[in-house]
């Protein structure tokens, strides 16, 4: 009996070491033949991301999804980001960070005088966004924003709700400061010094309702349209807050951060025309630059409104998903954790890949699941294709590091 069931068990040992040799080699063939090894130096060229480029002239919004707390990211965005400028005249960066910060970042690419950098309040709460590597992209964008010349110069977009409200009240109060004629100027800082008065922790949703609509009525729906937006951002951070705790909340919760996001990117592109003067880099979590929705998500997703509703990127956005199957990552609460979410099959077929990043266009991922049948790539249920463009399968990836900054409990 133990003799039988030893040699079932040197066949099922030897049916699987033929499995998956047989799979180890299917997907060695196709990375060969479909994939594109891409690494985190900026050397040779940047020649490893041309096989991107004849899809980054045809669009006008590339769009870069990222796992939060993964080191790997930034740096990948900014090689991504040099070459598409360099190569394809992609000039605006939009980020995922409080709408207020425009202003900041943007000055400090200007100077390079690190007070703006430090004025952004995202570097003294806990979040994603407060980590060492996320401090060091600013610097370094700074860099090569340097070497540009007049002409070619760079400019970010903040596309977010005010996480932090202490300096998004601030900028407020600078934005009313210059408005003219100057009597209207007094009417709205009269009307926010009330505001102040309360201080962030007494403020309430229906405080800033009241306030933004009072606003419109004294500037209008489209004059002082950075004041609005600002102060829309104050509102809409606190409905977000709020909406955790209703029934359904998650939805409502997404649906208001979503429509944030629609609102600024509406108002950048009516501003500065990127059709006419540079193409969008926008750097997001994964979340935003889904093309399709699943029947359980809000239809409000940013890369669904910019392909699809926005006039000038409609059909001329791509979607680019790196897509971590291995290693650690860092989470809002400075906590280490080990990737999860990867299906299984993936997983594996992961191993096999000879590099620790590999581009595959999705219809290629796609097609390669379609002549497996033991294989199921998708994401939340749809098909990969359906979701994204491109897809970076990052292996080994590493946790970002805290920035030890003192944290600032008051004002958040």
């Amino acid at each position: 009996m133990k003799r039988h069931l030893l040699i079932l068990v040197v066949v099922i040992l030897i049916l699987l070491a033929i499995f998956v040799g047989i799979f180890r080699n299917k997907v060695k063939d196709y990375a060969a033949q479909h994939g594109f090894a891409l690494t985190l130096e900026e050397n040779d060229g940047f020649s490893d991301l041309y096989p991107l480029l004849p899809t980054a002239k045809e669009n006008l919004v590339f769009m870069y999804g990222e796992s939060h707390g993964i080191a790997e990211n930034e740096r990948m965005v900014l090689k991504l980001f040099k070459f598409l400028h360099q190569k394809a005249g992609y000039r605006y960066l939009a980020l995922e960070v409080d709408f207020a910060y425009t202003y900041l970042i943007n000055k400090y690419l200007r100077t390079g005088d690190e007070a703006y950098l430090l004025k952004m309040d995202k570097w003294y709460y806990d979040n994603t966004g407060r980590t060492e590597e996320s401090y060091r992209f600013f610097r370094e964008l700074y860099l090569f924003n340097s070497s540009l010349p007049e002409e070619e110069k760079i400019m970010v977009w903040c596309t977010d709700l005010a996480h932090g409200i202490k300096y998004t009240m601030e900028r407020i109060s600078e934005v009313i400061g210059r408005i003219e004629p100057k009597d209207k100027g007094f009417r709205l800082g009269e009307l926010f010094r009330d505001l102040e008065k309360k201080g962030v922790g007494g403020l309430s949703y229906r405080d800033i309702v009241e306030f933004d609509e009072k606003c419109r009525q004294i500037v209008g729906d489209r004059s002082e349209e950075e004041l609005l937006l600002l102060v829309r951002s104050l509102k809409d951070v606190y409905g977000w807050r709020k909406s955790k705790d209703q029934p359904g909340g998650f939805l409502e919760e997404q649906d208001i951060r979503e429509r944030s996001m629609l609102a600024y990117y509406d108002y950048f592109f009516r501003t500065y025309r990127p059709e006419e003067t540079g193409r969008v880099f926008a750097y997001h979590g994964s979340a935003h630059i889904k093309k399709q929705a699943t029947p359980e998500e809000s239809r409000e997703i940013l890369a669904i409104f910019l392909n699809e509703q926005l006039e000038q990127s409609k059909g001329k956005v791509f979607s680019f998903y790196a897509f971590p199957v291995s290693g650690r990552a860092r989470d809002g609460k400075r906590k280490v954790r080990r990737v999860t979410g990867v299906e299984p099959d993936l997983k594996l077929a992961s191993y096999f890949l000879p590099s620790r990043f590999t581009l595959f266009f999705a219809e290629n991922l796609s097609r390669l699941a379609a002549e497996s049948s033991f294989l199921n790539y998708k994401v939340n249920g749809l098909k990969i294709k359906d979701v994204y463009d491109a897809v970076l399968i990052m292996k080994n990836v590493t946790p970002e590091k805290g920035l030890n900054l003192e944290v600032n409990k008051d004002g958040y």
